[in-house]
Formats: structure tokens, sequence, C-alpha cells
């Protein structure tokens, strides 16, 4: 067929895919527009963040890039800075009540905090606290927000006081302060502090860890909060007394006061997601990592070279002029270092990027590479479902050129059974998170095909998915080899099943023949028997000493035949007859088995018989004092050289296992290795029966029965050092049956 006519065919709609649980294409589009919508967030912001000149998209797209690091610190910081606020307002507190003016003003002659401002600390210290909490309540955060109001409230009504020329009668509610040069007015905050308040209480209220609206308002007004803590705090380091105190009739804002005001607005800052100027410090984007560096050395530098300056005037060091000339010349340096030090910042993270440009290069041409040659269908798809990469196979196979595939869904190009086969899958893999694999088939240029889908999510640092990717492996002559197989399986399993319900009926009709043969070959046998011991018995004056010895031959042959016979029955009764489990102990059966081995051998015969542990078990008692009959018969039989014979019988359940493992063990003549399995065939005996009576019959039925109950018999032996005969016992019909 050729690309035209394919091409036709397609475009037609005469394509058919059959696919498991399919997905239409307006539910998967409707789908993940909403998973887009819901959890894709930081990646619109990313996206936003590229648009020029759009400032919030710039400050909102660098929360996605933060340093886990930096963010963890970050949500720190609201706790710790509400823990020092809500201890320094207690320590002030306890100034005042204990009247130690170290508590109070921390250095001697600096302003002292009021009373009214530790309060202000410890309700904004709580306030923050409870505010930051990660899955705080409803409760919780309301409470938080009424403890940010009653600071905000002193505050306010501070500022009333001093801005109106009112006295409220709250500066000296509870503690009595007899004023001085910087507190004019006894017991009141100074007015800078009351409206550093109003806005710390704002920022706290307006405050939203989950990232509200109102929460955009919460950084400019940090920042203005800032102005007059930190104009407090160069004042007292320059010794500038109008940053603290600008008029003679106000308050002076105190040493501690500034800096407790300067932490609060840290914490306020930082509370929920990093955003706006946070997320542009904590980002990992060069330009986050360079403000990290900067900003220290832009806020300390100017003030510690202002003040050495200062400081050595004040000395007598130089002139004024000769000090200004030296603050020159070291902020000059200081830039020129900075720049230096940012200038080889960048120089080697562009170094770093443009090796890592060029790594992705190369991988990019890799890729392009493998997608031109592999065999199987290779895609990338966004979340909108549209084609972002394309390996040629897929493009062969659909018969578009690139240019029709990249950038378009599958419904846009393709058939509605097509653009259904290829699109289904892809919500599953995006709300799952993993692979899901779905089989489909194709009319391709090689005619229909067979292929297994598999596709899975790439996802984000945070592992949100940003793309769809699809892997399609044309397993055509592989289902085809295997219907073959299966055929071929089908066809042998038929041919086993009839084989072996043939050799099932042979069996049968060897055991019945067995059985028959054994009864029929009876009669004679006795009759053999009971006329030679007659002639023995009534006639033995008439015979000769020959004629005697050929009787007794004869009957001890037929009493062999006999014994043979009854060996052959019972080794075909026990294919037949069904087990009957009972619990019992083993040494009971081994002594019963003992007694009757003992009784066949002479009384003046040493036998030894050892019965070590033995363990009780579920099987059949009669089959399993048959085994025991015929494995102590065979130990004494094969140890009748040694003038004492000992026998050692041992059984131990296995650990962790419903089974036992029992041992026969006899000082006998033993055995080659090598013949450790044919001793268990019938018939199959080592030794000539002149030297050991026997059928060869015994470890035969032993080895029936073992296997009757599931378990397994072997043998270890060494020549004149005796045998050792293990087998095992699967209890309560673990094994067959029968």
């Amino acid at each position: 067929m050729k690309s035209a006519d394919l091409t036709a065919r397609i475009r037609a709609g005469h394509v058919t895919a059959q696919l498991k649980n399919p997905v239409s294409v307006r539910q998967l589009l409707s789908m993940s527009r909403n998973w887009r919508s819901e959890h894709l967030t930081n990646r619109n912001r990313e996206l936003t963040r590229n648009t020029a000149g759009e400032t919030r998209g710039t400050a909102s797209s660098s929360e996605g890039d933060s340093s886990p690091r930096i963010v963890r610190s970050l949500q720190l910081m609201p706790k710790t800075a509400g823990a020092i606020l809500t201890v320094g307002g207690l320590v002030v507190l306890a100034g005042w009540t204990f009247r130690v003016e170290l508590l109070k003003s921390i250095v001697p002659g600096f302003a002292s905090m009021k009373a009214n401002t530790a309060f202000g600390f410890i309700a904004s210290g709580i306030a923050l606290m409870l505010i930051s909490q990660r899955g705080a309540s409803p409760t919780m955060l309301r409470t938080g927000k009424a403890f940010a109001g009653a600071a905000g409230l002193i505050g306010l009504l501070s500022f009333v006081e001093d801005s109106a020329g009112v006295s409220l009668g709250i500066d000296q509610a509870i503690f009595v302060d007899f004023g001085g040069r910087l507190t004019p007015t006894p017991g009141r905050m100074a007015i800078s502090t009351a409206a550093t308040f109003v806005f710390l209480a704002l920022a706290l209220v307006i405050a939203d860890p989950a990232e509200g609206k109102r929460s955009r308002l919460l950084q400019p007004i940090c920042v203005a909060g800032c102005v007059f803590p930190f104009l407090a705090l160069v004042g007292y380091s320059f010794g500038v007394e109008g940053l603290y105190k600008p008029l003679p009739t106000q308050t002076a804002q105190a040493l501690h006061t500034a800096a407790l005001f300067l932490l609060g607005f840290a914490g306020a800052i930082t509370i929920g997601p990093p955003r706006g100027l946070i997320a542009e410090f904590a980002s990992e984007q060069l330009g986050g990592r360079l403000a990290r560096r900067l900003l220290p050395v832009a806020l300390l530098m100017p003030l510690l070279v202002a003040w050495v300056r200062l400081a050595g005037e004040k000395a007598g060091l130089y002139s004024t002029e000769f000090g200004l000339a030296i603050m020159v010349t070291a902020m000059t340096l200081a830039l020129c270092t900075l720049t230096y030090f940012a200038t080889a910042f960048l120089n080697k993270s562009d170094s770093e990027r443009q090796v890592a440009h060029a790594a992705e290069h190369d991988l990019a041409r890799r890729l392009q590479g493998i997608l031109a040659r592999s065999t199987s269908l290779v895609f990338m798809k966004d979340l909108d479902g549209r084609y972002v990469m394309a390996s040629h196979s897929l493009e062969k196979a659909l018969s578009l050129a690139p240019s029709e595939l990249i950038g378009h869904t599958d419904t846009e190009v393709l058939p509605p059974s097509v653009a259904e086969a290829l699109s289904a899958g892809d919500v599953t893999a995006l709300t799952q998170g993993h692979a899901s694999e779905r089989e489909l088939e194709l009319i391709t240029d090689g005619g229909i095909r067979q292929y297994l889908m598999v596709k899975f999510p790439l996802l984000n640092d945070d592992g949100t998915p940003n793309a769809i990717c699809g892997i399609a492996s044309d397993i055509t002559d592989r289902r085809q080899v295997e219907d073959v197989l299966r055929s071929l399986n089908d066809e042998l399993e038929a041919r086993v099943d009839e084989r072996t319900r043939e050799l099932a009926a042979t069996i049968k009709e060897l055991e019945a023949f067995s059985y028959s043969v054994s009864h029929d070959l009876r009669s004679p046998l006795r009759a053999m028997d009971g006329f030679s011991r007659i002639l023995i018995d009534e006639h033995s004056e008439d015979l000769s000493e020959d004629a005697l010895r050929y009787l007794r031959r004869i009957r001890e042959g037929a009493q062999q035949m006999g014994q043979l016979i009854d060996d052959l029955l019972a080794f075909s009764r026990i294919g037949r007859q069904s087990l009957e489990y009972r619990e019992f102990e083993l040494t009971e059966i081994v002594a019963e088995a003992f007694e009757v081995v003992r009784a066949a051998e002479p009384e003046e015969r040493d036998i030894e018989l050892k019965i070590m542990p033995m363990a009780s078990i579920r099987a059949d008692r009669t089959l399993m004092k048959q085994v025991f009959v015929n494995l102590l018969s065979n130990a004494v039989k094969y140890s009748r050289a040694n003038p004492k014979t000992v026998i050692e019988v041992r059984c131990e359940k296995r650990a962790g296992a419903r089974s036992a493992v029992c041992s026969v063990r006899d000082n006998g003549v033993g055995f080659e290795l090598q013949y450790a399995e044919r001793i268990f065939g019938v018939f199959q005996r080592l030794h000539n029966a002149a030297e050991y009576e026997g059928t060869g019959v015994g470890l035969a039925i032993v080895q029936r029965v073992i296997q009757l109950h599931g378990g397994e018999i072997w043998a270890e032996s060494t020549p004149g050092l005796g045998a050792t005969f293990y087998f095992t016992i699967a209890e309560g019909g673990q094994g067959d049956e029968g």
C-alpha cells in the first residue's frame, strides 16, 4: 500500500483501532485541562515569567524555583521571630516589675522600652506563632489575628495620644515611670514605635499562610514598617539622636525596640510560601543566588565604612576632608571587590550554564538520533494533548509529516477511532502518576500491526507532571509466535493427556494381571508345599537322602515363591488402596515392627535397637508399620555377619515445615553409592540370593508407601560400614492419597 493511499484511507476514517477501556477525546481533554488548572499552578507561573515587563509574573515565577534548604529556613523564621518577640517582651516586663534598668534599656543611658511596648511585642509574638502554624485551624488563625489587633490597638491609642497631645490614661496604667530627658511623657512609647506597631499589626492581620489575595499587600507594608526601626538603629550606631528622637517633646525609640521590630517584620514577611521579594531572594536561579551574596554586603558595608570614618574623625585622627577621602576610597575598593566577586560568580555560573547547554544539546542530538532510528513509536505530549516530539516511526505509521503532527492533538489530525486509541491512557498516566499499558491495532504500510503502548508522566521536581511520554512497541510478530506456541501447547497437552490415560489404563491392567496371576499361583504352590511336607513327614523312611533333599529344596522354592507372591500382592494392593490418616507416635510403630522382625530371628542372636528422639506424625499407621518392618528386616538381614547387630532409628520434624525426616541406620555390609537408586526397584538385588534371602520387593514397597505420603526416600552407605535409609513424610495428607 502506498503512502498516499494510506493517507487517503486515514483521512476517510478507514482505520481500525481496538483498545481496552477506551476514553473519549472530549472527556480526555476536559479531564486534562481540569488537572492542569488544579495541580499545575507553578507551571503556569513559570510560563508567565517569560512575558517581558510583567513584574508580578516575574515575582511569582520564582516561587517554584526556591531552594528547598532556604524555604525550610524561611518556614522557621515566623515561629522563631514570634518566640523572640514574646520572650523579649516578658524580659522587659520583668525589668519593670523588679525595677532592673538593664532589662529595660539594655545599654545604660539609652532609652528604655516602655511597658506598653513590651505588651505589644508579647501580643505580636503570640500572633506570629499562631498565624504561621502549618495547618492552622480557622480558630487558631482568628485568635492570632486578635492578638495582632490588640498590639495594633495599643500602638494606635499611643499614636493618638502623642499626635493629639492628650492622655488616655494607658501610659502608666500598670507601672509607674518617672520619665527623663529621653522620655518627656512618662510611660508613653515613642510616636515612631506606635506607628510601627500599627504597621506590624496590619501586616499580621492580612498575612495568609495559604497565600490569599490580601497577602500581596503584606510585603509593601512590612517594608514601610521597617523604616522607623532601621533609622533608629542607624541613629544609635552613629550617635544621631534625631533619628530615634525626632523632636525634643517626643519619647525616644529604644535600641532593642527597633531590633525587635525588624525581627517581627522579618517573621511577618516570611509567613506562607515564598512570594515577591522573598521568592526572588530564595530562588535557585542566578538572580536569587547573586542577591543572597550581595544583600548582606549592601546592608553592612556602608554602615561599617561610615562608622569607622566617623569614629576616626571623633578621635581626632584626621580632619573631615581627610575622613571623607578615606570613606570614598574604602567604598570604591569595597565596590570594586564586590564587583569582582560578582563578575567571577556570574562568569562561573555562565560557564556552568554553557557546559550544561552543550551537554543538553548533545543529549538532544543523541535523542533525535534515537528517535530517527527507533522502530518503536515514541512521542511526547504536553498537558493539553499536543505533540511536542515524535519519532520518525510514528510519523511513518500515521503517514503524517512532522509539521502535520507536532503542535496538534490527536483529534485535529487523525480519524476518531485512531485518535481515541492514541489518546486513551493519557488521563490515567497523569492522575495515577505511573506507567499504564494498553494494546492497540493500527493499519500501517505493512498491514494491520499490533502495538503495546506504555504511557507515563514526566514529572517536575515537586512531583507534578509536565508532559506525557508514550512508547509503543510492535508486538505483531510476538503475538503470532505466541499463537503458534499456544496451539502447539494445546496439541501437546492433548497428546500428553491421551498418553497419560493410556498409561493409567495399562498400569491398571498390569496391576489386575499381577493380582490375578499371583492369586492363581497360590493354589499350585500350596499343593507343592503341602505334598512335599507330607512326603517328608510320612514317607521319609521310604525315601533316600537325595530324594528328601530334593523335596526340601522343592518346599523351600515353593515357600520362597509364595513369599514373592505375597510381596507382589502387597505391592499391587498399595497402588490401589486409599490412605487412612491419623495421629500416632512413631515410637510405638517402631517397637511393634521390631517385635515382628525379632521373632523371625534366632533367640541367641544379639540385636540392639536404639530408638532416638521420635516425633508424632499424621499418616497411615498400617502402611508406616510396614515401612519400618521392611527397613528393620533389611537392616537385620544385612548385619548378620556382625557379632552384634546395632540398629538406630530416629525421626524429627523439620523446622518451619509440616513434614518429618526419619532414618534407619545399621552396621551391616553396606553397598556402593552408585547402586543407591537401583535398590528401590522391584526384584533389584545387590547380593546373591544364596548369601541373603529375599524377594527384592521390600524396598520397592517402602518407596511406594513413602511416595503415597508425599515424601521421598534415599540411602547413604559405605561398604563394610553399614547403610542409612532416609525418608520424609508430609503430614496430614500433604501428598498423594492414592
